[in-house]
């Protein structure tokens, strides 16, 4: 077996009817072969998100541990904004987990 290659296990999976109306549809609409694939799918985008998860509560006790906080006024946004058109401007990357939709 190559590392590409996955040994795939047999289970049966009881979900409500609506569940399984949906991967069927899914299935019908030509995105997935089968519906192997819809909850294969399902799965490992339940597992992006959980990694999303710890990784921005891991950002937030980094930004609690950090220091005393400040206020969010006007001119601190103004200067977030300034400082990130400079790093555009520079050609660098916001991190994703400012700008998500960027990573896609």
């Amino acid at each position: 077996m190559t590392m590409t290659e996955t040994k795939l296990i047999e289970m049966t999976v009881k979900v409500p009817k609506r569940l399984a109306d949906m991967a069927r549809a899914e299935v019908a609409s030509g995105r997935f072969a089968d519906v192997d694939a819809v909850v294969g799918n399902a799965l490992h985008q339940l597992v992006e998100r959980q990694q999303r998860l710890t990784h921005l509560k891991a950002l937030l006790k980094e930004g609690l541990d950090s220091g005393d906080p400040i206020e969010f006024t006007d001119e601190l946004m103004d200067d977030i904004e300034r400082r990130a058109e400079e790093r555009f401007l520079r050609g660098e990357m916001p991190d994703p987990v400012v700008c998500p939709w960027l990573w896609l």
